[in-house]
């Protein structure tokens, strides 16, 4: 299986769909520098979405997407800590779609900034996506979307830090090479079967 990336950002945003809690600056996630976006509460409250978008992919465009793993590297401060409250993807028009890799049980409670993986490379998110999806670095196509649980159950201050985030796709390639289909997994001949002869020297 081919990848590409880690890839970081060229934007950050912060969006009110959800929460009360503004982050402040977003486009500090563009790079991992200990320069943080952050969110802070004294009381029982969810951040805005923070958004990463311009990622300037450029998958192959008769590519199979096989899998998409985010990686956020942040960290909380207490004495409450923050907890992941949605993180979910982002397509055309910036749509938010798909399934929630949040981990609303851990707290964020590393002093240090630490890469934390969401999704993978057999993990699609709960979407159909294509490289058409995922190619376009524009504000309005594909990113990523974060928002967190302030304060935990006491009410207590706490802020939540992120430093960075960024993007890798797995995906595998077909393409038409003298009447047979190609791709990273196998080879199928013109009736439809596999044709492992083909295999060697081409994969």
């Amino acid at each position: 299986m081919a990848y590409s990336g880690p890839i970081s950002p060229a934007g950050g945003a912060d969006r009110s769909d959800v929460g009360t809690v503004a982050w402040d600056p977003p486009e500090y996630i563009l790079s991992s520098n200990d320069e943080y976006a952050s969110a802070s509460s004294e009381s029982k409250e969810t951040t805005h979405y923070l958004q990463a978008y311009g990622f300037g992919f450029t998958i192959p465009t008769d590519a199979v997407i096989r899998g998409i793993q985010v990686d956020i590297e942040r960290h909380g401060a207490g004495p409450n800590y923050p907890k992941d409250n949605s993180i979910k993807l982002v397509k055309t028009d910036d749509v938010i779609v798909g399934d929630d890799k949040a981990d609303t049980v851990t707290d964020w409670t590393s002093d240090l900034d630490t890469y934390y993986p969401y999704g993978g490379e057999y993990d699609l998110w709960g979407y159909s996506w294509t490289p058409a999806l995922i190619n376009d670095g524009t504000t309005e196509m594909f990113g990523v979307v974060l928002a967190v649980d302030l304060s935990g159950d006491t009410g207590d201050p706490c802020t939540a830090y992120v430093d960075h985030m960024r993007i890798t796709v797995y995906y595998s390639e077909v393409k038409d090479i003298n009447g047979l289909l190609r791709s990273s997994t196998r080879f199928v001949n013109d009736l439809g079967t596999p044709d492992v002869a083909t295999i060697n020297g081409l994969v």
